[in-house]
């Protein structure tokens, strides 16, 4: 096991003391990663300040949106899909500020078909997701969920991210992760308030370090899709918004989640645009179930709620029961989602690859808190290299899980798994062959004050380290015993702050009182 020396260790306790028993001072008056004398990777890089995640960064809690369009449930259970898309519609024909939420009054609403929200602005408010008086959502697709990835409702926008070309300009010498800054050549092509993407290279050089070329191969699959190469990993695009400029010295709204290095050919910065990035949408106040015949049946509705291609949106107090699939899934160029207060249980489906994940990142800088889970198979999982942190989970809880709870593959960066307490595995490893080689699931990953049966925690070869502080659970050594250990700090104790994500918001507040953009 990579630890802390017995000195190191006696200093993290003084420190802790100290700060919490004699003096009384609060970590929201220092910076708890400081404090607590983390040690940095081999390339000067530290664990993330994951403060800034979720919607408006943390910096405004969600709005109480005002009702524009009130839907009553129709009668005799007739189909309401048409009912429903309608009166998004109609939401979504208003001008920007005429928009609202859509109240959905309580009742049984039948839906066959997905109900897509594609303008910003626009809000589904049910009246209570656990009560006598709830709005009841029911999908009665029956066709097979599991190919077709159906959502319940959809929020995404249109198109992709598109590069500005000829702003790409190259990053100077190394930038560790947890840096807020990086050097460049051409620091005239920006200003600030713009919006950038600063990308990690992730050339052959990196992934034979991690030895990601030599995954064993499994029978069914080709080599090209089943080892990692240039084009299947080298998506790490960290969304950012330049908030100085001092020299040749750009500085961003939230820290890097991966290293740049120039040994692995370095990175760079450049202006992004979308065609149309939804925003300022939400889901709320509704229990949602979808039909289903058997335990192992998958012709059914496989998702209840997807953001893709939206930022700053939520979902809240929300009831799912019977997906094959998530209850939420943030999925591609989802960025600032906040999912809290919601409850996944009683999936339908084989117990299998691709299913079974109820709180699914595959975004950035989103916020999972205060969710619960029965009988998922990854339930707190982040998925593929496009998840770029930071990301958190914070207080989630999940029962009966089918495998473990953790990054799940290839290379996702940056996440904060807080006071997550679990009824089976928490694991960040090397996945090696399992399903299309899936290998290093996650780099500069963080356990903090977690609670499992067992859990394994793995640093890479090269470009970052994995950690595991206050975590309480059995140590096993992991899938791949001769992987190298991570930092483990304190295991079977809880450490002080009782939450990381909570210490340093607070301690970003009070030196940040305006926001994430507040910098002199």
């Amino acid at each position: 096991m990579r630890s802390l020396n017995s000195k190191a260790t006696m200093r993290l306790l003084l420190t802790i003391t100290i700060l919490v028993f004699l003096t009384g001072t609060s970590f929201a008056e220092r910076n708890p990663i400081k404090e607590l004398e983390i040690p940095s990777d081999k390339d000067g890089g530290h664990i993330l300040d994951f403060s800034r995640v979720g919607y408006s960064y943390g910096d405004k809690d969600i709005p109480d949106v005002r009702v524009v369009k009130v839907v009553k449930a129709p009668k005799r259970g007739i189909d309401a899909t048409e009912l429903i898309q309608s009166a998004v519609d109609e939401v979504a024909a208003l001008p920007y500020d005429q928009r609202g939420a859509i109240l959905l009054k309580a009742g049984l609403y039948n839906v066959s078909g997905s109900i897509r929200i594609k303008e910003s602005g626009i809000v589904i408010r049910g009246e209570g997701a656990n009560s006598k008086k709830r709005t009841h959502i029911h999908s009665t697709r029956t066709d097979d969920g599991s190919k077709s990835n159906s959502a319940l409702f959809l929020f995404s926008g249109g198109g992709s991210r598109g590069i500005v070309a000829e702003s790409k300009t190259s990053i100077i010498g190394d930038a560790p992760v947890g840096r807020f800054w990086v050097r460049v050549s051409h620091p005239d092509n920006f200003v600030v308030g713009d919006e950038v993407i600063v990308h990690a290279e992730t050339p052959m050089t990196l992934i034979k370090d991690l030895k990601m070329d030599q995954i064993p191969l499994r029978k069914g699959y080709k080599e090209a899709y089943y080892r990692w190469n240039e084009k299947t990993i080298n998506r790490k695009d960290m969304e950012r918004v330049i908030t100085k400029i001092s020299g040749d010295t750009l500085w961003f709204e939230n820290p890097l989640s991966m290293s740049i290095l120039q040994r692995y050919d370095g990175g760079y910065v450049a202006h992004y645009r979308y065609t149309n990035r939804i925003a300022e949408c939400g889901i709320e106040n509704l229990y949602m179930d979808c039909e289903y015949a058997s335990d192992t049946d998958e012709n059914h509705c496989w998702s209840a709620v997807v953001f893709r291609v939206a930022e700053h949106c939520w979902a809240q107090n929300l009831e799912g029961k019977y997906f094959g699939m998530s209850l939420t899934m943030l999925t591609n160029y989802a960025k600032n989602i906040t999912v809290r207060n919601c409850k996944m249980s009683e999936h339908k489906s084989i117990i299998k690859g691709n299913r079974r994940y109820p709180f699914l990142i595959a975004g950035q800088l989103c916020l999972v808190k205060d969710c619960y889970s029965e009988d998922a198979r990854h339930a707190y999982a982040t998925s593929g290299p496009r998840t770029n942190g930071p990301n958190v989970f914070l207080r989630c809880r999940a029962k009966r899980t089918h495998t473990d709870t953790g990054p799940h593959h290839r290379w996702a960066t940056g996440t904060l798994y807080d006071n997550v307490v679990v009824e089976g595995k928490i694991n960040i490893q090397d996945r090696c062959s399992m399903g299309p080689g899936h290998g290093w699931a996650g780099v500069n990953e963080v356990l903090w004050n977690c609670e499992a049966d067992a859990v394994a925690v793995q640093s890479p070869w090269a470009c970052g380290a994995n950690y595991s502080i206050g975590t309480i659970g059995e140590n096993w050594i992991g899938f791949r015993k001769e992987r190298p250990q991570g930092v483990w700090i304190s295991h079977g104790t809880h450490v002080a702050p009782q939450s990381l994500y909570e210490a340093q918001l607070l301690y970003r507040k009070k030196t940040q009182p305006g926001g994430v953009f507040d910098v002199k």
